[in-house]
């Protein structure tokens, strides 16, 4: 295998040496005559034929594959006068530069005004954004992404260097989890989509609508200090090139899932669409909470517990079907028109997906590593069989009006509906429990409702861009739904070992037998202002930049949880061997000889948390000399964070209030190594604030973790200290090499730690200290010396 190996990419590299051998290029610079000046867009052409190229941001151009001989070449731009070159020599496997050195016309013209929009979403515009940009970032352009095929945000990010995605929408950057990373959607703050952690679920955008994406890694002034990792920047499309009309319809098979066994939670009519309609609920006879009658002395008040546990949702084995092949359909139009001066632009796109995905995964976990034999000792060792159909809709919808010259106003909105109904089977031993045998399985249903708005504007207070402010005001919603939970959990018997049964005790355990309802909602508000100011003194052209921000997230979470236990000492234990769904059914369900709902909800299984925060910043960007700029800045964040709830297992009120005041600073310093080449330096502070459940004293077993977790209201907040160093390359305007270093030290990083001696209950501390070093590169090359794969990279 590794000798054929070895001789594909033998001919590979000699085939590609003999296409390289044939042609040749010609690039060159061009610049003005008299102020030697980067004079962008002019057109350089190969009289005869139709090869050419336009000069980019730094007036740098390349025209590839021209065949060996000469040429009279042509460079030509408005109010210059045009340049030809004859007898230009082109040979094979070489560059011909040529010296584009244009004397301005000096014949007097009418006053013209050209109005236009940068692109922003080409390959050459994003590397060129990332070269002229202060601060160390990477980038991908929405032309990369339609040529990629990728179908969403969580694929595209992935193209991204030093960057991984986790089911869709945890995103590890730099090798710091998702807590340490921030995601903004066209310039605001996202809702998190999870309860538990800092999560924004990058699978609700479609690719084809991203105009670009930039993750920064240094700190900045005019960013939210809470990132460590990355700061991830999404922006959509608003203003189409052109009139456009689009249907698609796609399939797929995934290997080991496509017509192969799905067991699923019995759906409900509407889980197509994403959403359950009312099947998993509650009954809507269930009190306040169950106790209610499980404290009454009036037995017939007492038989209502029967009553309940009877009309719940009872259907516990998963439905037996075969997957059939993934289900992907969008459409959508694009409209761009003027009205006098006026050019106004409608990007409106629909999409839905039905996808079906099965895992099977070795579930382990360690304990203290064993010497002796040489190898970990086992917590776990399961086995898990996951079953999970997702659906996905969505509508994007915006606007983007351009009244005047450097004058635009934007209007965008995004929804997306998520359904995912998921079933787990597990088999395998917990060592920490004398080594028993369980089967386990889990039924669960979540659907989540994202809601993205933002109006924004952008204006030039003068004409000549010198001056500009821009703003955006924006509102977020969150939504998530998970009714019914059920769980169940055999154990194998000792002195039968081809017999389980399910295990039942005199109380409930939410990681046995056990039914939960779960609801979050979350409201964020933000704005922000921003003035940009350009000075000419003499040649010395400092930049100032200033502006405010406000936030203001609001979340509600709530949750019931049941369980079931034995009705007395009389309960007949019998039917603890019998499948599920005959365990469950009426005649089993009392007080007397059977299994009994009770419900196990205690004020601390429910919070309100909020988090407001002012801030404002001041910068300035000074090209100290003609190598080397500096940006540099001080941001100023008040930031309040409170949450209300109650005490572990009691009525005692937690009210937690953090109330800060910091100032982060930030340098960014950039060497000109000549026309190609940049080094990078920064430092920034940072820091990262306890997510609320962290804070909230909310228990909640996690089926894939085996084990119970607990939120702390005492941890603080972390600072970290950010040092980059990055070297860049960009031997053309397509193409980029990069290599960096970077290191982090954290002081006082929330982590989660074991509660005392228990390997199955976590929770959330305050370390001393950490730290993280580490070296990432990318690499873009053309293939353009290829005859044929100019568009290959």
């Amino acid at each position: 295998m590794v000798q054929k190996t070895i001789l594909v990419l033998f001919m590979l590299l000699l085939s590609s040496t003999l296409l390289i051998a044939q042609t040749g290029s010609i690039d060159g610079k061009a610049t003005d005559k008299k102020t030697n000046e980067a004079l962008i867009g002019v057109m350089v052409t190969i009289d005869g034929t139709t090869m050419g190229a336009a000069a980019d941001l730094d007036g740098h151009f390349v025209i590839p594959n021209v065949k060996p001989g000469k040429y009279k070449v042509r460079a030509s731009y408005i109010s210059y006068d045009p340049i030809i070159f004859e007898d230009v020599v082109v040979a094979a496997g070489k560059t011909t530069t040529l010296p584009v050195v244009m004397s301005e016309n000096t014949v007097a013209l009418k006053e013209v005004t050209i109005t236009g929009v940068k692109k922003t979403n080409t390959d050459v515009s994003m590397i060129n954004t990332t070269r002229m940009s202060p601060l160390v970032s990477i980038g991908v352009s929405g032309q990369q992404i339609l040529r990629s095929q990728d179908r969403d945000a969580s694929e595209v990010i992935k193209r991204l260097p030093g960057t991984t995605i986790i089911d869709d929408r945890f995103i590890v950057v730099r090798g710091l989890s998702q807590r340490y990373n921030a995601v903004w959607l066209n310039n605001t703050a996202t809702p998190s989509s999870e309860a538990d952690v800092k999560a924004f679920s990058f699978d609700v955008i479609p690719a084809s609508m991203i105009e670009n994406m930039m993750i920064i890694k240094s700190p900045a002034p005019e960013l939210p200090a809470d990132f460590s990792g990355g700061f991830v920047k999404i922006t959509t499309v608003n203003l189409p090139e052109k009139n456009s009309f689009f249907v698609s319809y796609g399939t797929g098979v995934g290997q080991g899932t496509t017509f192969e066994e799905s067991n699923k939670y019995q759906p409900s009519s509407t889980d197509w669409l994403g959403f359950d309609n009312g099947y998993r609920d509650l009954p809507k006879e269930m009190p306040a909470h169950l106790n209610s009658y499980e404290n009454a002395t009036n037995p017939e008040i007492k038989k209502r517990i029967t009553e309940m546990g009877r009309a719940l949702n009872k259907t516990w084995s998963p439905v037996d079907g075969k997957a059939i092949p993934d289900q992907r359909f969008s459409l959508g139009f694009n409209k761009r028109f003027k009205s006098g001066s006026q050019t106004f632009g409608n990007v409106t796109s629909v999409t839905y997906s039905n996808v079906s995905n099965y895992d099977r995964i070795n579930n382990n976990t360690y304990s203290i590593y064993n010497f002796r034999e040489d190898k970990s000792s086992y917590l776990d060792e399961f086995y898990d069989d996951q079953y999970t159909n997702t659906v996905k809709a969505g509508i994007l919808h915006n606007w983007a009006w351009y009244p005047a010259n450097g004058q635009k106003i934007e209007f965008r909105n995004l929804l997306n509906q998520i359904g995912s109904n998921r079933y787990s089977e597990r088999e395998g031993r917990e060592w920490y429990n004398n080594g028993r045998y369980i089967r386990s399985n889990e039924n669960k249903y979540m659907n989540r409702s994202i809601y993205s708005g933002q109006l924004a504007g952008e204006h030039s207070l003068n004409g000549d861009n010198t001056s500009k402010i821009d703003w955006v005001a924006g509102y977020a919603l969150s939504n998530k739904n998970e009714p019914d939970i059920k769980r169940t959990r055999y154990i194998r018997d000792e002195a039968d070992t081809t017999q389980y049964f399910m295990l039942f005790g005199d109380n409930a355990d939410l990681s046995s037998q056990s039914q939960m309802w779960l609801n979050l909602n979350e409201n964020l508000i933000t704005a922000s202002v921003n003035f940009t100011k350009e000075f000419n003194f003499s040649g010395f052209n400092p930049e100032i930049k200033a502006g405010v921000y406000f936030e203001n997230k609001q979340r509600e979470f709530h949750s019931r949880n049941f369980g079931w236990a034995t009705a007395s000492n009389q309960s007949d234990f019998d039917i603890t061997t019998l499948p599920t769904e005959d365990i469950f059914v009426d005649n089993n369900i009392n007080l007397t000889d059977g299994v009994r709902l009770t419900e196990v909800t205690s004020p601390s299984d429910s919070y309100n948390a909020s988090n407001k925060q002012i801030s404002g910043y001041l910068s300035a960007k000074l090209p100290i000399t003609s190598y080397i700029s500096l940006y540099t800045g001080l941001r100023l964040e008040k930031n309040t964070q409170t949450l209300d709830s109650y005490r572990q297992g009691t009525t005692i009120p937690v009210n937690v209030v953090r109330d800060t005041i910091n100032l982060f600073p930030s340098a960014n310093i950039a060497f000109n190594l000549g026309e190609k080449n940049l080094l990078r330096a920064a430092y920034g502070l940072s820091v990262n604030r306890p997510e609320f459940r962290e804070l909230a004293p909310f228990y909640f077993v996690d089926f894939d973790l085996n084990a119970g977790i607990y939120g702390n209201p005492s941890i603080k907040q972390s600072y970290i200290h950010n040092i980059d160093l990055r070297f860049e390359h960009y031997p053309s305007p397509n193409e980029t090499f990069n290599i960096g270093l970077f290191y982090k030290h954290f002081s006082n990083p929330i982590e989660m730690t074991i509660m005392g001696n228990s390997p199955t209950q976590y929770s959330f501390e305050n370390v001393t200290s950490a730290y993280s070093y580490g070296i990432e590169t990318d690499v873009r090359k053309s293939l353009g010396f290829i005859s044929g794969a100019e568009n290959f990279h």
